[in-house]
């Protein structure tokens, strides 16, 4: 196995703000907004793009422990800004966005990585899952299926350097 390069991007040069994350020349591009940023990223070429979306926050019922949201957009900014407004969402304090950087990715693509996502999310049992439902998988080509493939092994990189647990396969223990 070969290393790999990540590159973080601090773009108002707070660790805390707006910033975002890629894996060497990859395509895949991920975001994190912290709610207060929100308008920041709104000012964002990549706004307007279709992605994969993880709200995340403390669950008020466990202390400790995160609360997700996982979802997909064509438009990331404008369905941000649905949640922000939703008291159903209130518990969300930043969400990491998963583009890519060219213009390849679809809504059949971010259905079929939310969906498996989602169930990534509920087999590691690290966090608290809001959705409601899980969707089935899309259908995709079988060259479309590789490429998503490949986006979920680069996101399940991306999401612990981002600050996100969640989607980690827990590790049993003998007393588990």
């Amino acid at each position: 196995m070969t290393g790999l390069s990540i590159k973080v991007f601090l773009t108002d040069s707070n660790p805390n703000g707006l910033r975002y994350a890629e894996i060497g020349l990859s395509t895949v591009r991920g975001f994190v907004i912290p709610r207060n940023s929100l308008d920041k990223f709104g000012n964002r070429e990549e706004k307007n793009k279709t992605g994969l979306y993880v709200l995340v926050g403390e669950d008020p019922d466990i202390p400790g422990r995160q609360k997700i949201y996982i979802g997909e957009t064509d438009n990331i900014f404008k369905r941000l800004s649905e949640h922000n407004k939703s008291e159903q969402m209130d518990f969300w304090e930043s969400t990491l966005v998963f583009i890519t950087k060219d213009e390849n990715l679809n809504k059949a693509h971010v259905k079929y990585l939310e969906s498996v996502f989602i169930d990534i999310a509920k087999n590691s049992r690290r966090a608290t899952l809001h959705n409601g439902s899980n969707p089935e998988p899309i259908k995709l080509s079988e060259l479309e299926g590789a490429d998503m493939t490949n986006m979920r092994d680069q996101i399940l990189v991306l999401l612990p350097i981002l600050g996100v647990s969640a989607f980690e396969v827990a590790h049993k223990t003998k007393n588990n």
